[in-house]
């Protein structure tokens, strides 16, 4: 039913909702409407096929399993019975087989499974065959004796009886009483419950004697009613159903009056049901023995007035039995009800069976009535009992016809599962249902995803595939702008390409990928704009590129040697784009190919832009997916002879360094740990792989095994022919030559390298002293260096390896000569002495400085090379660093002197052992670090002479003299006791500052200073502190404090000359004065300061006619300095005709009133300017002293 509504509903929401979408202007197709009703009806049919083909393997299941279950029982059974057995095995099968080919029901083949099955359980004798075979039923399989089809296995205390209708098992008596063959029956019903899983059991009919019910006490019909309840409930319980149950109280025609009482009636009226039956819901509320007592009273009031119907029409013998059946029918209630009370009492299982209805019936009439009412009432009163005659009859069946066809088929659907059954599937299907949502949500989601993915895949296909043949290389615009428009191209073929060989994403995946379909296109767009806007100006330009650089002017094989890197590079590309098959290496193609588009789109500088478009053309012309370039035979066959002009054993040592794949030797791979912060390549030098131990091995494999291939990628310079057959005969002297050019490189780059190991200058002292210890760290470095060199310059070669090198082959006699000669004079015969190659003679001073020969105690070898004395004088300085850092007096790089020229000697010593060569690369090594560490200290020192400078001087000049006059023009003195103290020669704080502090760093000439510069370092003293405050202070201190440690300058003075209305001049310095009037000129003396001076300054008084007095007074310490700096001007003066004489100095003052002017010749009394005010201006002493 719900298929068919479901169905109906699909075609309603198919067809109306097409409807309601045209009605709102979107168009459906017609077709796509038929095509999903088809869908809907041959899923309806499908289901439907299904169902059938279940229905019928259960069948044939249930038909196999019973069939076996009689197979077991006759293995088990004792051989005297085993042919019984087998004869009913037999006869079961006809029967079975009997039922597949008729047209039960309208079944046929899968009767045993659609056919309703019913169970007929009652006591021994209760009338249930009796009742069946008196029913009316149409039973067409029943045997030759006219009964039933006998059960065997789990089946064997039942019989069988087919219906049209239904499949009646009618169990045995004892099966209600006994539990005889329990485990066979379980068996039979764990078959039913296994392939009749819907309904195993359509309903229990549960017959019962009238009249034993009557004779039994109540304790035995309650006795009675609960085996039959425990029977219901075992089997309930074994197949986790509740079922109907319909009590048929058999044998009615025992109770007195009941053949008299419905003799009258016709065959119809006898088939109908007499009885009760319940509604579902009632049964399932109320209590069933008051079911039973309303529905039974019904009963007995009909009874009762159907006997007021007939009584008059009776005679008195039938009216007799008519008027007693309903006192007799009545007398059943009690026991009736006890019966039903018990059976169907509630317990406590979850499921209680369901009491479908009672019904009274009589399959047959035999045996005595029996009177219950009457015959009580006559032993009660002492009469005997009444034996009238009987009434005879012919045996009829009584109410069980429609019982079956009317009641009990019709409920085939009633059974249901119990709760816990219920439970147990309606949690199997909602865990069904949400897994198949789950896997519906899984399979809808990706497949929905995938379509999506695949439709994106194709519009992004189709974007890009538009925009690259949009892309214009002969127009305007950068070929970078131009080759990113061919980016996403690319990425998204290398996309399709790695999923065609890797699989596409799953994501994508389900049957629905359209990637490969659309690589091929996609391929041929971006190809085609490659080989359109790239290929052919390239390969025009690359044609005549190899022919124009091969052909260069100069014929300078050294000029052809330089050039042969590139030239060969084009040739070689050429030749790969036109036979790709063979040779192309698109790793290597990569650049070249690029540059030569660029070049060729007049952008060399673009290069980058079109490399990875270069690699993925020569990927996809390596697999031929690409065709190759056609080939200019002419100009290849120039090319090739060109490139042979040039020397054979370079070009061959050039393939090997790009042939051979060996791990490059960098300087971090040597200097390990503390040490590598103070050491760098200056160059970042490496040595190539090709030029270590590892790469001479596959040197001399290739030189050795694989002359051919060594020759060179003969097919680039030779043709095929030429090519194999230089593979065959290689040139040995040729090959003699490649080796000596081979270790002359391989001498070159580890001198390269060596030389570019450069030692960090410190930054300070601290930094001087970490670079030390980190050099005489246990493992040395210089050892691990130099045993790294040793290690790849002492090469495995034979002699015949050496033939041709001449240096080698000399040393080598040499060497044998020499231990020949030692052994005859010692005795011992000679050991034989180890090929050496050039390479290792070279290097072999340098690293026997650090490395022990082999073969000897390591440990006392290592103790005793030259490179284990340097380390010991470099621990012996760090000492000696540490010591002075850790001093408390302020480092004095006099006292370390001695130490550094010992190690300098001694390292000098060292340096002389080795070669000139070997000397160059070792010195620069071993020295700096010495260097640098004094020069460490003398910055070191530099550093603490400068940490006392700025509290002990710099802060008292600053606070007393700096911003004081005569040192800056202010209106404030310095204090003349302030000057002395800091300019004092020997003890003045300059002075004594420079003794203790800088004279051993210091070198000082006259009033010059020059740093004291030693092993190539010197304290970084300041220009400012050299120049402006040492220099000047010295020249200061000699101009001032000539006469002892108190400043004195002397000097003379005289005028000079005065305007006409000048009369008298007088001059007065430091309180001493003198006087000027018409009288000779006389020289007069004095000196600054004037001792015991009253007062200090210096003045100028001029007197004249009109009044003229005027003056010039400028008192203080410094007053004659401010007296000659206040003049108009200052010039020098003659000498007085004196060869030696000091000349003097002209100060010219004018006096404001009346433009009056006055000269004073200052005559020093030496050469020095210890009367210039310039002498103090500008002086400064700088805050920091060194760097």
């Amino acid at each position: 039913m719900w298929l068919w509504i479901f169905a109906v509903l699909l075609l309603l929401l198919i067809w109306g909702g097409g409807w309601v979408l045209r009605a709102l202007g979107i168009p459906v197709p017609l077709m796509g409407q038929v095509g999903l009703s088809a869908a809907v009806v041959l899923l309806v049919g499908g289901v439907l096929l299904y169902r059938r083909w279940r229905a019928g393997a259960a069948a044939r299941a249930l038909e196999r399993e019973i069939l076996k279950q009689t197979e077991q029982q006759a293995a088990l059974t004792a051989p005297d019975r085993r042919a019984e057995i087998i004869e009913l095995k037999a006869q079961v099968q006809r029967g079975i087989t009997a039922l597949k080919q008729s047209r039960l029901g309208d079944r046929g083949q899968n009767a045993l499974y659609t056919l309703p099955w019913f169970m007929i359980v009652g006591p021994p004798g209760s009338g249930k065959t009796t009742a069946l075979r008196h029913s009316g039923l149409n039973f067409p399989l029943l045997d030759a004796t006219g009964g039933s089809v006998k059960g065997v296995g789990g089946t064997r205390n039942c019989d069988w009886w087919f219906t049209n209708e239904a499949i009646l098992l009618d169990t045995a008596g004892r099966y209600a009483t006994q539990g005889d063959d329990q485990p066979e029956w379980f068996a039979f019903l764990d078959l039913l419950r296994r392939f009749r899983s819907k309904r195993p059991v359509n309903g229990i009919l549960v017959a019962v004697s009238a009249a034993d019910l009557l004779e039994q006490t109540e304790e035995q019909t309650t006795q009675m009613a609960r085996t039959l309840r425990a029977r219901i409930d075992e089997l309930q319980n074994r197949l986790d159903m509740v079922v109907p149950v319909y009590v048929m109280f058999t044998k009615v025609d025992l109770v007195a009056g009941f053949v008299e009482f419905f003799n009258d009636l016709k065959k119809s009226d006898r088939d109908r049901v007499f009885g009760a039956t319940f509604p579902l819901e009632l049964a399932t509320r109320r209590k069933a023995e008051e079911l039973f007592e309303e529905e039974f009273q019904l009963l007995v009031s009909q009874v009762h007035a159907r006997a007021m119907n007939r009584v008059g029409r009776e005679k008195k013998e039938i009216r007799d039995r008519v008027i007693q059946f309903p006192m007799e029918f009545n007398a059943l209630r009690a026991s009736l009800a006890d019966f039903i009370s018990a059976m169907f009492e509630q317990t406590t299982q979850d499921d209680q069976p369901i009491f479908r209805g009672f019904y009274f019936s009589s399959g047959t009439q035999e045996g005595s009535p029996v009177d219950r009412v009457l015959g009580s009432l006559a032993r009660a009163f002492g009469l005997p009992p009444r034996l009238g005659p009987e009434t005879p009859t012919e045996p009829k069946s009584y109410f069980v016809t429609d019982m079956f066809r009317r009641v009990v088929f019709p409920d085939q659907h009633i059974a249901a599962r119990t709760r816990r059954e219920m439970r147990r599937q309606w949690l199997y299907r909602v865990a069904l249902g949400v897994s198949a949502v789950f896997l519906a949500v899984m399979l809808l989601v990706p497949s929905s995803c995938t379509f999506q993915r695949n439709r994106g895949l194709v519009k992004e296909v189709a974007t890009v595939a538009e925009g690259a043949a949009q892309v214009d290389w002969s127009g305007p615009g950068r070929v970078s702008e131009k080759a990113a428009s061919l980016t996403s191209i690319r990425a998204q073929l290398k996309r399709l390409d790695t999923w065609k060989e890797e699989g596409a994403p799953t994501a994508m995946g389900f049957g629905m990928y359209t990637g490969d379909t659309l690589y091929g296109p996609l391929r041929d767009v971006y190809v085609g704009s490659i080989e359109r806007g790239l290929k052919q100006p390239t390969q025009k330009g690359l044609e005549a590129d190899i022919v124009r650089r091969v052909a260069g002017d100069s014929d300078d094989p050294r000029q052809l040697n330089a050039d042969y890197d590139e030239r060969y590079a084009r040739l070689k590309l050429y030749l790969m784009l036109t036979n790709p098959k063979e040779h192309l290496d698109p790793e290597w193609a990569e650049k070249p190919l690029a540059e030569a588009w660029a070049k060729a789109m007049g952008a060399p500088s673009e290069a980058d832009a079109l490399a990875p478009h270069a690699r993925y053309y020569l990927d996809l012309m390596k697999r031929g997916e690409v065709p190759a370039w056609e080939r200019n035979d002419a100009q290849v066959t120039t090319a090739r002879s060109m490139l042979r002009r040039g020397s054979r054993a370079e070009q061959i040592v050039d393939w090997l360094e790009r042939q051979v794949r060996a791990d490059d030797i960098e300087h971090k791979q040597v200097f390990v740990g503390s040490v590598q912060q103070f050491v760098r390549a200056s160059e970042g030098l490496v040595v190539r792989g090709v030029y270590t131990a590892r790469g001479w091995e596959q040197v001399r494999e290739l030189l050795g095994d694989e002359k051919g291939k060594v020759a060179g990628e003969p097919w680039v310079i030779y043709s095929e022919a030429e090519a194999k057959r230089l593979a065959k005969e290689a040139d040995e002297d040729l090959f003699k030559e490649v080796r000596r050019v081979y270790f002359q490189r391989y001498t070159q780059e580890w001198r390269r390298f060596i030389g570019d190991i450069q030692v960090d200058e410190p930054q300070d002292a601290v930094q001087s002293l970490e670079e030390l210890s980190a050099l005489s760290e246990p493992e040395w470095p210089y050892k691990r260096l130099l045993s790294t060199l040793g290690d790849n310059t002492r090469l495995d070669i034979s002699e015949g390896e050496l033939a041709g090198l001449v240096e080698s082959v000399l040393e080598h006699t040499k060497r044998r000569l020499q231990q020949k000669l030692l052994s005859q004079q010692s005795g011992a015969p000679p050991k034989p002495e180890r090929p050496k190659s050039p390479v290792e003679l070279y290097f072999e001073p340098l690293v026997d400085f650090g490395v022990p020969k082999p073969g000897n105690d390591p440990e006392a070898a290592a103790a005793s090379t030259d490179l284990a004395e340097y380390q010991g004088m470099l621990s012996k300085l760090v000492g000696v660093l540490t010591d002075l850092r850790d001093g408390d007096a302020s480092p004095d790089p006099t006292a370390v002197v001695s130490e550094f020229e010992a190690t300098f000697r001694r390292v000098s010593g060292l340096l002389s052992n080795q070669t000139t060569g070997t000397r160059a690369l070792l010195s620069p090594l071993l020295m700096r670090p010495i260097s640098f560490a004094w020069a460490g200290v003398m910055k070191g020192a530099g550093n603490a002479a400068g940490g006392l400078w700025e509290p002990n001087v710099w802060t008292v000049w600053r606070n007393t003299l700096a911003d004081r006059y005569p040192f800056v023009r202010t209106q404030r003195d310095a204090s003349l006791a302030d000057f002395t103290e800091f300019f004092k020669p020997g003890s003045g704080l300059l002075w004594s500052f420079y003794t203790e502090n800088l004279q051993g760093s210091l070198r000082r000439n006259g009033n010059a200073f020059t740093p004291v510069r030693r092993f190539g370092a010197s304290v970084g003293y300041t220009p400012d502190f050299l120049g402006k405050c040492l220099t000047r202070g010295a020249e200061i201190s000699a101009a001032v404090f000539s006469g002892g440690e108190d400043p004195k300058v002397s000097f003379e003075v005289n005028l000079h000359s005065v305007s006409e209305d000048v009369s008298e001049v007088s001059i007065e310095i430091d309180g001493v004065a003198h006087t000027y009037k018409n009288h000779p000129a006389q020289w007069l003396k004095a000196e600054w300061p004037a001792k015991d001076a009253e007062a200090r300054g210096a003045r100028v008084r001029i007197r004249g006619y009109s009044g003229l007095d005027e003056e010039i007074n400028r008192p203080g310490d410094f007053g004659i300095y401010r007296l000659i700096d206040a003049a108009a001007s200052v010039e020098s003066g003659t000498a007085g005709g004196q060869a030696q004489g000091v000349p003097t100095v002209v100060v010219t003052w004018y006096v404001r009133s009346r433009d009056a002017h006055i000269k004073l010749d200052f005559k020093p009394s030496k050469r020095d300017r210890g009367l210039s005010p310039a002498l103090f201006l500008g002086y400064d002493c700088p805050r920091v002293i060194a760097r």
